[in-house]
């Protein structure tokens, strides 16, 4: 008995591990260095960058000679998601957006970091611009918790721009935000405009947005407000779900690629994501 309890009391529990905090952001577009993959956002010469995620907990040797970590709190719905949302890529600490989203807000700092990023997208053209990508992702992350009108119709009308030209990262940062953002502060205009850019998205043969809008809607929480669905999405959502996947068949997904194709034979074939 005596060598049963010595046994009993060196036994670890397995450890479960820490959720990953990636977020998988595929960039279609023309661009060698924007195409298909994570979009690394990096400032050259600097240090390697850093990745918003959840650091798992110090291990720790216990009195009783069992090595363990404290239970995190339970997580919500929202927080589950955001988790798993996590960052494509990297920014380096020292890069304005970084600064700006987890520092105290600075207004002339923010409106030369705007400045700086819109210049060099007229520069480069629509989807060239890492530096305009930053910013999509800034506007991304600080509308969630931030209401800014400016903002936010920089944001939609330029998505929208960089999406006719075939570039799609903007549209998806914005689709990311509505995901997300309206989950934490529901806003029945800006849950019309998510509508609107989902059915814009379809038109070009991409699934993303309707998917993050799935997402939405599958995640949020019980006690949300009524948000009421175009007549339109609720048929692709039916076409587009089965249980609790979401999967384009073919025989939908076929007319609208080809629709697309004809009107850009660059445009690059986008498959959504299965996660968040």
């Amino acid at each position: 008995a005596a060598k049963l309890a010595k046994t009993n009391l060196g036994t670890m529990a397995p450890k479960t591990p820490a959720r990953s905090n990636k977020e998988n952001i595929k960039t279609p577009g023309k661009s060698p260095g924007l195409g298909l993959g994570r979009l690394t956002l990096k400032t050259p010469g600097k240090s390697p960058g850093f990745k918003l995620g959840v650091s798992a907990s110090p291990i720790k040797k216990h009195a009783a000679g069992k090595i363990g970590a404290p239970s995190p709190a339970p997580a919500s719905r929202l927080q589950r998601r955001t988790n798993r949302e996590g960052v494509s890529g990297q920014v380096d600490k020292q890069h304005v957006s970084y600064r700006l989203l987890h520092g105290a807000f600075d207004r002339g700092l923010y409106d030369k970091y705007r400045k700086k990023a819109l210049e060099d997208r007229k520069k480069r053209g629509p989807g060239q611009s890492q530096e305009m990508n930053t910013l999509y992702r800034f506007w991304c992350y600080y509308l969630r918790d931030h209401s800014n009108g400016q903002m936010y119709a920089d944001f939609k009308k330029l998505a929208m721009e960089d999406a006719k030209d075939s570039y799609f990262y903007g549209l998806q940062a914005i689709f990311r935000f509505y995901s997300y953002g309206l989950e934490k502060n529901f806003e029945m205009a800006k849950w019309q405009d998510f509508q609107e850019l989902v059915l814009s998205d379809i038109s070009f043969g991409k699934w993303y947005g309707l998917e993050k809008l799935w997402a939405y809607m599958k995640f949020r929480d019980a006690s949300a407000p009524f948000a009421p669905l175009r007549p339109e999405i609720k048929k692709y959502l039916k076409d587009c779900t089965a249980g609790d996947v979401f999967q384009v068949p073919e025989p939908v997904r076929q007319p609208l690629a080809q629709k697309s194709s004809n009107l850009n034979p660059e445009a690059p074939c986008f498959k959504p994501h299965a996660a968040c």
